[in-house]
C-alpha cells in the first residue's frame, strides 16, 4: 500500500508502530524494564505501566510538533528550494503518541540537549529528561594527522554527509560556501538530493 501524501504516510507510521508494540506485549515478555523509541512505545508502556514495570523513552529527535513548526519557517524562508516537501498536519498521531508516551516514561533519554529543550517547548515534562550524548568510539575513529601539502593549498575542505535538503539545513551551508568563495573553501555533499535542480 502506497502513502498518498504526508499525512497518510504519518497514519502508516503510527498504524505500523501500533502493531509493532501490539505484537510485542502479546508475547508477554518477563522484563523489569521496557526501552523503546518516540512514536514506537505507547502500547508497550501502557501494558508495562500497569504491571508496575519502568518504562525509559529515546527520543531520537525533536519532537514532531516543533519539528512542524521548523520546518513551516524554513519553507517560508526558502521557498522553491525542495517542491516535493510537504508540511504535515497540524494533528499528525505521530505526534500524539509521542506526547502520550512522555506522560507514562519514568525517564526520557535525550541525545542532545537541543531535544530536551524541544520537549520542553512543547510543553512536554523536561524533568524527565536526562541527556546522554550519541557516543563515538575514539579508537576507531582517530583523525588522521596533518598532511603539509594539504594545508599549504589554504582551502578550507567541508563534507556534508546526510539528506541534501531543508530538514538539514543545506540552504544555509550553501550560502556560506557561497560567500567564502571556491578559492577559500571546497564543499562536498554525500547523500539524497532532495533540492531542486537550480539550486
Amino acid at each position: 500500500r502506497r502513502a498518498n501524501g504526508t499525512a497518510e504516510l504519518g497514519r502508516l507510521h503510527a498504524d505500523f508502530n501500533r502493531r509493532f508494540c501490539e505484537r510485542v506485549v502479546a508475547r508477554r515478555p518477563d522484563t523489569d524494564a521496557v526501552w523503546a523509541f518516540n512514536g514506537a512505545a505507547l502500547e508497550l508502556f501502557r501494558w508495562a505501566k500497569g504491571r508496575g514495570i519502568r518504562c525509559v523513552l529515546e527520543q531520537t529527535s525533536a519532537p514532531k510538533r516543533l519539528a512542524r513548526r521548523l520546518l513551516a519557517e524554513e519553507l517560508e524562508r526558502w521557498p522553491g528550494w525542495e517542491p516535493g516537501l510537504r508540511l504535515p498536519p497540524e494533528s499528525s498521531p505521530l505526534a500524539e503518541r509521542e506526547e502520550e508516551e512522555w506522560a507514562l516514561a519514568d525517564r526520557i533519554v535525550a541525545g542532545s540537549q537541543r531535544v530536551t529543550d524541544g520537549i520542553r517547548e512543547c510543553s512536554g515534562p523536561a524533568h524527565k529528561c536526562v541527556h546522554v550524548p550519541y557516543g563515538v568510539d575514539t579508537e576507531r575513529f582517530v583523525p588522521a594527522p596533518p598532511n603539509a601539502e594539504q594545508s599549504s593549498a589554504g582551502r578550507l575542505r567541508v563534507l556534508f554527509a546526510g539528506a541534501v535538503g531543508l530538514w538539514k539545513g543545506t540552504p544555509y551551508l550553501l550560502e556560506a560556501l557561497r560567500q567564502l568563495g571556491p578559492d577559500d573553501v571546497e564543499g562536498r555533499f554525500a547523500g539524497p538530493v532532495a533540492l531542486a535542480p537550480e539550486k
